[in-house]
This record gives C-alpha cells, structure tokens and sequence, in this order.
C-alpha cells in the first residue's frame, strides 16, 4: 500500500499497480516472464517508482508475487553512467585544450615578434594588439576546459586562506561593483593549505562574478542593493556534513564561505549547477563553464565544495580544503616569497645565457626560439626527450636553463629528467612547459627543483621567468 500510494487495495487488478507505456498486452508478456526471472516495472504512482516484480509460489500452492523497490539502485546506476559519460567528456576537452594550447603558443610568440616591428604609433599596431588580446581570451577558455576535465598542472603552494582572500579583496571589489556591499570576515589561527593559489584565486572570481550576477535584477545593466559575505574558519568533517554537505572525508578543514542575497538557485537547477554549459544567464552571457570550472579546481585540490541555496533569499557555497602541516623548510619557503614580493619587477628582456628548448610541435619550438635570440640568450634545440639527452651528454654542464614540453612522444619531459645523469644536467634550471600534463606531473613539481609554466605564454612571460630563473 505504501508503494503503491494506496492503490494497492484488495480486489484491485495486480497489472494496473504497474504503468502500461507500451500497451497492456506489453505489460502482460513482461509479467508472465517474471514467473521465470524477476523484471523491472515502474509502479503507476507520482512520479513512478522502479521495481523488480518476481513471482513464486509458497509452501501452501498459493502465489506469493514480490515487489521490491529498486529506485536507488537505478538511480545509483544512472549516475555511474553519467559519472562515466562526463569523464569521457573530460578527456575530450582535455585533448582539445592540449592542441588548442599549442596553436595559441604558436599565435602569441609570433604576435610578439611583430609587435616589437610595430610599437604604438605603427598603423599596424591597433590590428596587432587586437590580435595578442582575443588570443588571451582564448588562453582563459583553453584553462577552464582543462579545470573542469582536472587535467591540470598545479603548482601547489603552503599559504594562509586569511591573508589569501585579504589579498584580494580589490580584486572582488571591482567585479562586483560599487552598488554590493563587500564584507571578508576572517577567522582566527586558521591552518596553512597546500593548493594552487591561482586556481585558487580563480575559483573566488568565478564566485563572485556569480554571486554579482544573481544580484543583478533582469532589468537593470548593474547590480542592486545586494550583498556579498566572504568567510573563512576552520572546521571538522562533522561540522561540514552538519550544514548537510556529503560525502566529506574525515580531517579539519578550512572553509571558505562565498555568500550572496541573490535570487537564489532553483530546484530544477541545483541538480546540474556544476555542469558544464550549464548556465542560468541570458543568452550571450556567461560560458556555462564558471562552475564546473570551480569544481574541477577545487577537486583537484584534493577539497569539497558544496552549495546551499533558498530561492529568493540567496546563495551561500562553501569550499573545503585540507588544513596541511608545513615543514620548516616550507616555512622558510614561505618567508622567502615575502621577502620577494618587496622587489620591483623587471621590465627588459634583454638577458644572457644557454638554453636548451625541447618542444616536439615544429611551429611552437620555432617561434619561441627565435624570440629567446632575439632577446639575446643562446639557444640550442631538440625535437623530443630522447633527441634532449644526445644533446645534454655533448655538452654536458653546458646550460644555464632547460625549457622542455611535458608531454611528447617517443619520451615526454620528466621522464627525460629522470633518465638524464646529474653531470648532464648540472647547476641548470629546469622550467617545463606544456598545455596539459597528467595529474601525477603535480607530484613532481615537489619532488624535483623544477618549475612550471602553463602554455600558451607571450614572449613576455617566457623571457620574464628565464630571468628570474638565472638571476636566483
């Protein structure tokens, strides 16, 4: 009776307890198969229910029919092949991102070649500069393909979550606008976490841009009268699945709260929030990418996030990242990049010295060779790890600085590193390139004196890290 909604009533037909899609004599061939295998129907009730329907026959001669309610096993089911379908997605949007990475690389470094041949002033310069800034654009959708597929390469780092989020308050302030109040409220001896801090910082961006959006009325171009709360604590496990957030392993946490007085998420919405191109603006605004970007980030970061939402009244997300231990030497670390942040950046690109750049795609090795001589740096070159190797046991000790691909065929970047003999290496620096890495490279961002770029990079940037590089 509590299955059926009532309807199960003595006297009743025991075939009209069951929906009838496709014709009552359908109905009735599937239950005269359940005589020999239990079949799946779905009861007539609001909305249907799925059950397994077997008959047998008792110790007395009657027939005992068994209805076993089996809506959580469907619906367990359907979520591990939409689980399934979204990874395939991702490895997808991963390989895309990866080619895609390296036609912009290609793109960037040639624009910069011409934009010294034409500074401002230059009738040419206006279509350049347009060029260099629509290519930027498209680094940032490239990026957020691979955040949500977490095919990224983190450059994890030890830092305060309070001193992060403060540093950033101007940031937010300027994307939600004048007209939302802004309030960060800090808690007290917070742990250190290990994460990416310019993931980080992209998943507070998406937030607030959302967050400013939900209190941005359909009919006015600014928003109104809202309110943005940004919050941060620490928290157990047992506090976190309190709020009614699950599942969450056990540990503490620091929690970052993003909390708006929008209109709120709807129910139908909630379900596919963190999907991606799902989006709930307007035609023309927003990629749909935002959230599922978040996600990524935030997964890959080894952390949770979660949303609350009451429609009208707004929204609150809540990110959880572990509390992380640091060792003295990352404590030092730590100092150090204070210390750093005191000195001016350089601005010239002229610079001195021997590099070795393996790239495997011929138009990015090229293009970014020939702007690191034109800045006056010696260059030599290899098409993969292997070709790398010949040439580091010629000339042994010989580089101030290796750039290398991380994934390429016949041997990829770290597996160079770990075949080449110290002697060969020497007191160079390492910097690795790549528009996408798998998720182990992480790991050896710690575990070697290596640093990292993520593709595609302006002459600018390039040349600017090989001169922190040598100058360290």
């Amino acid at each position: 009776m509590e299955m059926t909604q009532g309807r199960a009533t003595p006297g009743a037909a025991f075939a009209d307890l069951f929906t009838a899609a496709e014709g009552p004599a359908a109905l009735a061939q599937q239950l005269r198969q359940a005589i020999n295998e239990p079949v799946e129907l779905m009861l007539a009730t609001t909305p249907p229910v799925a059950t397994h329907v077997h008959f047998a026959r008792g110790p007395d001669g009657r027939g005992l029919a068994y209805v076993m309610n089996v809506s959580e096993q469907r619906e367990l089911q359907t979520r591990l092949a939409q689980s399934e379908k979204m990874r395939e997605i991702g490895e997808l949007a991963a390989g895309v991102a990866h080619d895609f990475n390296n036609l912009l690389q290609v793109v960037m470094q040639t624009c910069s070649t011409l934009l010294r041949r034409h500074p401002v002033g230059d009738a040419d310069y206006p279509m350049l500069r347009e060029i260099s800034d629509h290519a930027v654009t498209a680094k940032e959708l490239s990026e957020m393909l691979r955040a949500y597929a977490r095919q990224q390469t983190f450059a994890r780092e030890v830092f305060d979550v309070g001193d992060f989020v403060g540093a950033r308050q101007e940031l937010i302030r300027r994307i939600v606008g004048a007209s939302i109040q802004y309030e960060v409220r800090h808690g007290r001896d917070l742990p250190y976490v290990k994460v990416d801090k310019t993931q980080l910082e992209r998943v507070l961006v998406n937030l607030a841009t959302n967050a400013r959006d939900a209190m941005t009325p359909k009919d006015s171009p600014i928003p109104k009268d809202g309110k943005l709360t940004m919050r941060t604590s620490t928290v157990s496990a047992e506090t976190a699945r309190g709020f009614g957030h699950n599942p969450i392993e056990d540990g503490q946490y620091v929690m970052i709260e993003v909390e708006d007085t929008g209109s709120g998420i709807k129910p139908e919405h909630a379900a596919k929030i963190f999907r991606p191109y799902h989006s709930t603006k307007e035609a023309g605004k927003g990629t749909g990418l935002g959230l599922a970007t978040s996600y990524g980030i935030i997964k890959q970061s080894g952390g949770y996030i979660f949303f609350t939402s009451k429609l009208g009244h707004g929204t609150t997300f809540r990110i959880f990242l572990p509390a992380y231990d640091p060792t003295p030497e990352e404590l030092e670390e730590i100092a150090a990049k204070e210390r750093a942040l005191l000195k001016p950046p350089t601005k010239d690109v002229a610079g001195r010295g021997r590099i070795l750049f393996v790239e495997d795609q011929t138009a990015v090795r090229r293009s970014s060779v020939r702007n690191l001589k034109e800045c006056g740096y010696d260059v030599d070159e290899a098409e993969n790890g292997e070709e790398a190797l010949e040439v580091l046991a010629k000339n042994p000790g010989a580089y101030d600085v290796i750039i290398s691909d991380v994934s390429m065929p016949i041997m990829t970047g770290p597996e160079m590193l770990q075949e080449a003999d110290p002697k060969m290496i020497g007191a160079a620096k390492v910097l690795f390139l790549s528009g996408y890495a798998p998720e182990s490279f992480s790991h050896m961002l710690e575990e070697y004196p290596v640093h990292y770029m993520s593709k595609p990079v302006t002459m600018e940037q390039l040349v600017g890290r090989v001169k922190e590089l040598l100058a360290a």
